[in-house]
């Protein structure tokens, strides 16, 4: 009869004991993949709800949002007001601390999205231009928004087309000359340019293993044309000198800028020339050498 009484108990000890073990698995974010704390109900992340039923983000992701291609994570965004910031934000950006706690607000209003800054100290970009605290502007798919400096893009193909936006103007151009002969031109714009081998960057070096995802920065503003590692695996080179990750140097024509494997001549454009390639972001120019 004792030995009755016992076994119970054991029972109900094993089964706390797997629940507080069940309990203490941490969660990962099904919208970035960010792990959380065991006990944490909102991604420290994305602020995604990590309690929602997988249709909930089905229907967050239906109709538009934003992708940062350096890291994969994704931020979607709900119909109405996304706020933007390292506070309690729909898209939280918490990692940046030179992000406002209430930098900004995307606004969807299907088939059209709107951002906006909320009086930011570090300023929203629009594909590289400054937009005025308050102001509203029109965004579309492919278009590249920057919360201070973070960079994101805007992922929406069932989005109207703005009718007026900020227009790259272009600057500059990187030639490429490959084993085969083959001239490659990139576009460089005003405001920043991103290089690396995912291909949603200005400058995509798809082909080049060795060059990570998101690797430099070429930034064209009124101080000049500048280059700076993104803190790559193999490193910027420029005139056959290792950059510093996050310090700017100056461009020159004729400068020799190599990514991973790959030799990219620096060209800055003449007042009033025709723009060499295409003004298609990730498309370029070929032309057979001689």
């Amino acid at each position: 009869m004792e030995g009755e009484t016992i076994i119970p108990e054991q029972e109900g000890s094993a089964a706390v004991k797997d629940e507080s073990t069940v309990m203490a698995v941490p969660a990962n974010c099904p919208v970035c993949g960010t792990e959380s704390a065991p006990a944490a109900e909102w991604c420290e992340e994305c602020g995604f709800f990590l309690g929602s039923e997988p249709e909930a983000i089905a229907a967050q992701v239906a109709f538009a949002r934003l992708v940062d291609a350096a890291s994969g994570a994704e931020y979607p965004l709900k119909d109405g007001e996304n706020a933007v910031g390292r506070g309690s934000c729909d898209v939280v950006l918490a990692a940046d601390k030179s992000v406002s706690r209430s930098h900004a607000k995307v606004v969807v209003e299907p088939p059209n999205i709107y951002l906006e800054d909320s009086g930011s100290t570090n300023g929203t970009f629009l594909n590289g231009e400054k937009i005025g605290a308050g102001q509203r502007v029109q965004i579309g798919n492919g278009d590249q928004v920057k919360f201070a400096g973070t960079i994101l893009e805007v992922v929406a193909p069932e989005a109207a087309e703005p009718e007026m936006r900020p227009s790259r103007q272009p600057a500059a151009t990187l030639e490429m000359v490959g084993e085969d002969g083959t001239t490659r031109s990139f576009r460089v714009f005003r405001g920043e340019n991103s290089l690396g081998r995912h291909p949603s960057n200005d400058v995509p070096l798809g082909f080049d293993g060795y060059a990570s995802g998101r690797h430099a920065r070429i930034t064209v503003s009124e101080e000049g044309i500048f280059l700076e590692d993104l803190g790559s695996t193999n490193g910027t080179e420029l005139n056959g000198r290792r950059l510093t990750t996050g310090v700017k140097e100056p461009l020159s024509p004729g400068d020799q800028i190599k990514i991973g494997e790959t030799l990219l001549k620096f060209a800055a454009e003449e007042e009033g020339s025709a723009p060499v390639g295409t003004e298609e972001k990730g498309e370029e120019t070929s032309v057979e050498g001689s």
